[in-house]
């Protein structure tokens, strides 16, 4: 049930669908919340429930930015595609001191950032 809910998470475009996916999360945070908390902690299905719930919980406030600033992402795949070309750059200039490695960092984001 759980995982309905979340998988409709990634094709919310407005404020309706919003609304719509805090109740449903709400009615079954209400509903299965004590008995996902008396699961045995040993398993890792639990663990993993467990964690999906507070992880959901914490970020459910700051979720749905995208709504309302065009210049917010509805998902993290821009930021992860950032950080892969950035890592895959900086290894390429492995042999960097310190105080230059920060610099060379400090330019990649400006550029970045610029275009």
């Amino acid at each position: 049930m759980l995982r309905n809910i979340l998988a409709r998470l990634s094709s919310i475009k407005t404020t309706t669908e919003k609304n719509l996916f805090i109740n449903e999360y709400q009615n079954w945070i209400h509903n299965y919340k004590d008995f996902v908390l008396s699961l045995p902690r040993t398993q890792i299905a639990s663990k993993d429930l467990k964690r999906t719930m507070i992880l959901i919980n914490n970020a459910l406030a700051d979720m749905f930015y995208y709504l309302t600033d065009p210049k917010v992402h509805p998902t993290t795949n821009a930021l992860e595609g950032f950080h892969s070309r950035l890592k895959a750059d900086y290894r390429r200039h492995r042999g960097l001191i310190h105080e230059h490695k920060l610099q060379y960092l400090k330019w990649y984001c400006y550029f970045e950032n610029t275009n």
